[in-house]
């Protein structure tokens, strides 16, 4: 009877330690910034578990969460769904009208690991990863696989330099790529994660689902001023602090016309610009502030 009792007592312990993909109540926050006109976050959560092709999956949600500097206006936007299962220290994807392998926790140091990413353009659909370190992490009581890893030379698609058991790649949960069509990807590092059990594992300091000109400003936040504001010959930038900060005159489409450092002030010929409507933006080692200038 001791022995029964003994037996029962430990079967919650060990489930502790049993990694668990996609349960009920998980969430992933990811940075997101188009260009320098929209920025925001990407937001992953479970949705339901559903067959499909053949696979009872962990169906996750996707949607992303943004703001337009020009227009001032916030959106939200669907982004469609991702079939996932785990299986064998697995989680694997829906890619290429199959499924194929998104982590491996089975691996061992050196081995390497392919990854599959979606078509796009004339970019390869195959990359891999190397795994250069295993080793064990604890998250709020919870201990799970951590795996270095780094991008073999020939990939064009990356999962970042680290991978946690539960939580996935800290770069986006996806393959990103990096040698070809990289201004189209997806999403960006991780802000944080949350499930029922866990519960939230923040990385950095960056609120999950921050937004710039949404959110309460943080208390860094540089001030500046711009003036005159709608110019047609040149304008003149100040902050509030005296720190070293860099200027940056983008279009609306996020290219950078011109950059440029300075301290306090600085003064910006406007006089090879079309009329229209630009992004100022101004960052130092504290925060980054964007605002308008209307050129006539």
């Amino acid at each position: 009877m001791k022995n029964l009792l003994a037996i029962l007592l430990l079967i919650p312990i060990l489930s502790m330690s049993q990694a668990t993909w996609a349960p009920d109540g998980a969430v992933w926050y990811y940075n997101y910034t188009n260009n320098s006109a929209t920025e925001g976050y990407i937001k992953v959560e479970y949705l339901k578990d559903s067959l499909f092709n053949g696979q009872n999956c962990k169906v996750l949600l996707k949607s992303r969460h943004t703001f337009n500097h020009i227009l001032e206006e916030s959106a939200t936007d669907s982004m469609g769904l991702e079939f996932t299962y785990e299986e064998n220290n697995q989680i694997l994807y829906y890619r290429m009208n199959e499924f194929t392998i998104l982590y491996d926790f089975s691996l061992e140091n050196g081995n390497d690991m392919a990854i599959t990413g979606l078509p796009k353009g004339e970019c390869a659909e195959l990359g891999s990863v190397i795994i250069d370190k295993v080793e064990n992490v604890n998250i709020n009581g919870f201990d799970l696989i951590k795996q270095n890893i780094h991008r073999t030379d020939t990939s064009v698609w990356d999962l970042g330099n680290e991978i946690i058991e539960r939580i996935g790649s800290k770069s986006y949960m996806f393959p990103e790529l990096v040698k070809c069509l990289s201004d189209m990807n997806e999403g960006g590092e991780l802000r944080c994660y949350y499930d029922d059990e866990i519960g939230w594992f923040q990385v950095g300091n960056q609120e999950c689902d921050y937004i710039t000109n949404i959110n309460s400003a943080p208390k860094d936040i540089i001030d500046i001023s711009i003036y005159p504001n709608p110019t047609n010959d040149s304008f003149t930038v100040k902050t509030n602090n005296n720190l070293k900060s860099h200027l940056y005159i983008l279009n609306i489409t996020g290219k950078v016309l011109f950059e440029d450092e300075f301290s306090e002030k600085i003064n910006v010929s406007t006089k090879k610009y079309k009329k229209g409507i630009y992004i100022v933006k101004v960052e130092n080692i504290n925060n980054v502030t964007i605002k308008k200038i209307i050129i006539e």
